[in-house]
């Protein structure tokens, strides 16, 4: 039995087939009742973008009692204020929340805000990308709408608490959703109801543009790494946040250094060697508080500060006192120097592919291979939806994508992490 929709009339002329698969996509995730709601629904006539929040949560709250068989009730103002939030967010937002009504583990009813009907493909691709300028994208306004009511339909069948990031892990539920929306619209594509399937991975590749050189600050969306898009090899599978974000950290501030130890001068170091020495708690956040620590390693990081010694000797001798402290104190050293890079590379955006180009050519990132593919996945997508904003100069370039082993969890497009395989063959 497929669960019932709630939708406005003028909300399902607007996706017309597309409709029935929510019902089809919202199966897979457990749900009996799904609601789905767009900005123009609770604006009842007026601009959703000029409504006040309180506004917005009574347009949200008066468009659920269009429908009675719909609990509201269950949706108390934590689950509703978000959703009301979000549908004034710019148009092109959308968001989830859902509910286990009968306490058997498995959520029931759910809420679905898409984008606004008249949302492009265009406003859609800049909030995949923190506002990156692109072209050549495919597919049309509604398909981008599609892809987005079918990623937030991937999130229904988690418990997503306000705040609480599901599961504890953010990055990887939103992983296992998008993944969800590649299988969906490949269904819905094969039904005639995607213009053009390619639209899955503009989608999942446009993100990598946000996520890399300090733009869009770790955010939960920076998931290209871990999604298997189409024609693609088995994407990497992480059972945490960490096991993701740790690896990218490492490459990005890679770029950073690479940019940062032509630009920074020795004497830009003596604020943080002296500020090692001052017991200042920022300085000692990393376990050492060396304003109280041996007299002889205190000497070298003075010496350090006030280039009696370069920093090469100077890591030297710290490393013949006591290793952790070099590690500590280089630690402290590098930050600097992927400072100085990252403050050049946020604002320029063909130093920022240029260097990671030629970084990915020569290996460099070799030894880390789910931060090489955050950088592949830059690379790629600069080349193909934003060559003008990076001024690539060879849109024809290939780069190998590093290879990781197939699994359980990520043999096919229907599978990934934790999540549940959908069915193959969705009736």
């Amino acid at each position: 039995m497929k669960p019932e929709i709630l939708i406005s009339p003028e909300t399902a002329e607007h996706y017309g087939a597309i409709t029935d698969e929510f019902a089809v996509w919202a199966k897979t995730q457990g749900v009996k009742q799904l609601l789905i709601v767009a900005p123009e629904d609770v604006a009842y006539g007026n601009d959703p973008q000029a409504l006040s929040e309180r506004k917005q949560l009574a347009g949200l709250t008066r468009f659920l009692d269009d429908f009675p068989s719909f609990p509201r009730d269950k949706f108390d103002f934590d689950l509703r204020y978000p959703l009301s939030l979000g549908l004034a967010l710019g148009g092109v937002n959308a968001q989830s929340r859902s509910v286990d009504i009968d306490g058997d583990g498995v959520h029931d009813v759910a809420i679905v805000s898409v984008p606004s009907r008249s949302a492009t493909k265009e406003q859609i691709a800049s909030l995949f990308s923190s506002d990156t300028p692109t072209q050549n994208l495919p597919g049309t306004d509604l398909d981008w709408q599609v892809f987005t009511a079918a990623h937030e339909i991937g999130h229904i069948s988690i418990d997503r608490p306000l705040g609480a990031g599901g599961r504890g892990n953010t990055m990887i539920l939103e992983i296992e959703a998008e993944q969800d929306a590649v299988h969906f619209m490949k269904q819905a594509h094969s039904k005639g109801l995607i213009t053009d399937i390619e639209v899955v991975q503009a989608a999942t590749s446009i993100r990598a543009l946000s996520s890399i050189f300090w733009k869009s600050f770790k955010n939960n969306h920076d998931i290209s790494v871990g999604v298997r898009g189409l024609n693609e090899g088995p994407a990497p599978v992480e059972s945490t946040d960490e096991g993701f974000i740790t690896p990218f950290h490492d490459a990005e501030g890679k770029v950073g250094y690479e940019i940062g130890k032509h630009i920074t001068p020795i004497g830009d170091h003596w604020e943080t060697f002296a500020g090692l020495l001052s017991g200042d708690s920022y300085y000692y956040t990393r376990e050492r508080d060396f304003s109280k620590d041996d007299e002889d390693i205190k000497s070298v990081i003075r010496n350090m500060a006030d280039d009696r010694i370069t920093i090469e000797d100077g890591l030297d001798q710290l490393e013949q006192l006591d290793p952790d402290a070099r590690r500590i104190v280089e630690g402290f050293y590098k930050d600097d120097i992927i400072g100085a890079g990252s403050n050049v590379l946020v604002d320029d955006p063909n130093l920022q592919f240029e260097t990671a180009r030629l970084m990915y050519l020569r290996g460099d990132f070799d030894e880390n291979l789910i931060g090489k593919q955050y950088i592949y996945e830059f690379l790629t997508a600069a080349q193909k939806y934003a060559p003008n904003h990076y001024n690539v100069v060879n849109e024809g370039e290939t780069f190998v994508p590093p290879q990781f082993p197939e699994t359980q969890e990520n043999m096919s497009l229907e599978s990934q992490g934790n999540h549940t395989p959908l069915p193959m063959n969705l009736k």
